[in-house]
């Protein structure tokens, strides 16, 4: 599916994209990464999904992951 060459915002998006999808019974998993989450929300409140799956690919300091892993403990 192309999407439109000129600059819409989220709903205009999520109109004309859900507008294009044809289902035939068949099931819908959304899957969004970074920027595209709010565009997956707004298609997943006009289409029937089973799943809608956000990924925020942030990279968390090594400190943060020790002490979580850790419970701080760094024996």
């Amino acid at each position: 599916m192309s999407l439109p060459d000129v600059v819409l915002d989220y709903e205009v998006l999520a109109d004309d994209i859900a507008a294009k999808v044809k289902l035939d019974g068949e099931h819908l998993v959304l899957l969004a990464e970074s920027f595209s989450g709010p565009l997956a929300v707004l298609l997943a409140t006009r289409l029937d999904v089973q799943a809608l799956v956000l990924v925020a690919r942030i990279k968390p300091p090594l400190l943060l992951i020790q002490f979580l892993l850790t419970g701080g403990d760094r024996r």
